[in-house]
């Protein structure tokens, strides 16, 4: 029984080259290795066993690749990532009207949890009811946005403290010269 998983070579010679998957995995052990990071630091990140980082070596497609990242030329297979990554972006963003569709399907269902779960997702990918929280700065929707109330508002505020600071230092300056001369003054009755 044959092995199922082709070898590098295997793949070469049939014309199939690295899987998408594949070729990021390559082009951080390159990076890594330019780095100077050495074999088992580079399989440690990349989740690989020795001999696994051993076999994408003997890839001759990650000796392309590794002679790109030490070279700093953009190849072909680095602009064929980029296209591969923006047409999987586009693909799912043309998926998106039907799996609202489905999802508006599903929130009518007649099985309750169903029903319960698809209302929470469209709830929650809606936003205003969501469950957490979003970080950022808020819209004028949400009422989050500064006017100059609030700058002025602001500006009032410390100045208050400002003023209660210069009288807290105030007063102890005043009651430490009246100690003072309260004691000079004691001495010179006696």
């Amino acid at each position: 029984m044959g092995n199922p998983v082709p070898t590098a070579a295997a793949r070469v010679a049939k014309g199939n080259g690295p899987s998408f998957k594949r070729r990021v995995r390559m082009l951080r052990a390159a990076r890594l290795e330019a780095a100077l990071y050495k074999d088992p630091e580079i399989a440690a990140f990349l989740n690989l066993s020795l001999a696994g980082l051993a076999q994408m070596k003997a890839d001759p497609e990650y000796a392309a690749i590794r002679m790109q990242v030490l070279t700093g030329v953009v190849s072909d297979a680095e602009k064929e990532l980029i296209r591969d990554t923006e047409y999987k972006h586009e693909l799912l963003r043309d998926l998106v009207p039907a799996a609202l569709r489905n999802l508006f399907d599903l929130a009518n269902s007649q099985n309750e949890s169903i029903k319960l779960k698809a209302t929470a997702e469209i709830l929650d990918r809606e936003g205003t009811m969501a469950k957490v929280s979003r970080i950022g700065l808020a819209t004028a929707d949400q009422g989050g946005i500064g006017n100059s109330i609030d700058d002025e508002t602001a500006a009032n505020l410390v100045t208050a403290l400002n003023n209660l600071k210069n009288q807290r230092v105030q007063e102890e300056e005043d009651g430490i010269s009246s100690t003072k001369g309260q004691t000079a003054g004691s001495t010179t009755i006696q």
